[in-house]
Protein backbone atom coordinates (compact mmCIF):
# COMPACT_ATOMS: atom_id res chain seq x y z
CA UNK A 1 0.00 0.00 0.00
CA UNK A 2 2.62 2.88 0.76
CA UNK A 3 6.05 3.31 -1.23
CA UNK A 4 8.87 3.20 1.21
CA UNK A 5 11.96 5.95 1.49
CA UNK A 6 15.01 4.86 3.52
CA UNK A 7 15.99 7.77 6.15
CA UNK A 8 19.33 7.76 7.82
CA UNK A 9 17.81 4.96 10.42
CA UNK A 10 15.24 3.20 9.15
CA UNK A 11 12.54 3.67 6.61
CA UNK A 12 9.69 5.74 6.33
CA UNK A 13 6.52 5.40 3.67
CA UNK A 14 6.05 8.19 1.67
CA UNK A 15 2.20 7.27 1.05
CA UNK A 16 1.56 8.05 4.45
CA UNK A 17 -0.10 11.45 4.68
CA UNK A 18 2.41 13.01 7.88
CA UNK A 19 5.52 12.00 5.62
CA UNK A 20 3.89 13.36 2.32
CA UNK A 21 6.46 15.76 0.83
CA UNK A 22 9.39 15.17 2.17
CA UNK A 23 12.98 13.88 1.44
CA UNK A 24 13.98 10.82 1.02
CA UNK A 25 16.80 10.97 3.70
CA UNK A 26 16.03 12.88 6.76
CA UNK A 27 16.94 12.29 10.47
CA UNK A 28 14.63 11.96 13.43
CA UNK A 29 15.18 12.17 17.08
CA UNK A 30 14.88 9.08 19.00
CA UNK A 31 15.06 9.35 23.03
CA UNK A 32 13.16 6.83 24.32
CA UNK A 33 14.47 3.71 26.20
CA UNK A 34 11.22 1.81 25.52
CA UNK A 35 10.50 0.45 22.06
CA UNK A 36 7.62 -0.93 20.33
CA UNK A 37 8.17 -3.82 17.76
CA UNK A 38 4.76 -5.15 16.67
CA UNK A 39 1.54 -3.52 16.22
CA UNK A 40 -2.05 -4.49 16.63
CA UNK A 41 -4.30 -5.48 13.26
CA UNK A 42 -5.87 -2.27 12.95
CA UNK A 43 -2.12 -0.06 12.52
CA UNK A 44 0.45 -0.20 10.00
CA UNK A 45 4.02 0.64 10.42
CA UNK A 46 4.56 3.72 8.81
CA UNK A 47 8.25 3.85 9.93
CA UNK A 48 11.12 1.78 11.29
CA UNK A 49 14.74 2.25 13.06
CA UNK A 50 16.27 -1.20 12.89
CA UNK A 51 13.56 -3.04 14.07
CA UNK A 52 12.09 -0.69 16.09
CA UNK A 53 8.37 0.69 15.07
CA UNK A 54 8.65 4.28 15.08
CA UNK A 55 5.58 5.54 13.17
CA UNK A 56 2.53 4.22 13.10
CA UNK A 57 -1.05 4.77 11.07
CA UNK A 58 -4.46 2.93 11.26
CA UNK A 59 -5.49 1.33 7.88
CA UNK A 60 -8.94 2.74 8.03
CA UNK A 61 -8.93 6.31 10.14
CA UNK A 62 -6.69 9.36 10.39
CA UNK A 63 -5.09 7.89 13.35
CA UNK A 64 -1.19 8.35 14.01
CA UNK A 65 1.25 7.21 16.62
CA UNK A 66 5.24 8.73 16.47
CA UNK A 67 7.48 7.10 18.36
CA UNK A 68 10.23 10.24 18.06
CA UNK A 69 10.07 13.78 18.67
CA UNK A 70 8.97 15.62 15.66
CA UNK A 71 9.02 19.12 17.41
CA UNK A 72 12.79 19.03 18.08
CA UNK A 73 15.17 21.01 15.60
CA UNK A 74 17.41 17.50 15.48
CA UNK A 75 14.06 16.16 13.93
CA UNK A 76 15.09 17.62 10.43
CA UNK A 77 11.62 17.29 8.61
CA UNK A 78 9.71 17.22 11.74
CA UNK A 79 7.96 21.28 11.00
CA UNK A 80 6.70 19.36 7.98
CA UNK A 81 5.06 16.25 9.62
CA UNK A 82 3.71 18.58 11.90
CA UNK A 83 2.05 20.50 9.14
CA UNK A 84 1.26 17.56 7.44
CA UNK A 85 -1.11 16.35 10.37
CA UNK A 86 -2.70 20.00 10.72
CA UNK A 87 -3.70 19.83 7.46
CA UNK A 88 -4.92 16.52 7.88
CA UNK A 89 -7.20 17.81 11.17
CA UNK A 90 -8.12 20.88 9.36
CA UNK A 91 -9.28 18.66 6.08
CA UNK A 92 -10.79 16.19 8.48
CA UNK A 93 -12.71 19.21 10.87
CA UNK A 94 -14.29 20.65 7.65
CA UNK A 95 -15.18 17.32 6.19
CA UNK A 96 -17.18 16.57 9.24
CA UNK A 97 -19.21 19.68 9.39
Amino acid sequence: MCQAVVISRGFVYIGCPLFSGLEARQSVLLTHGDSVEEVGEELEVVGRSSSIVVAVQHKTKDVFGLQFHPEVELSTHGKSMLKNFLYLVRCCAVDSL
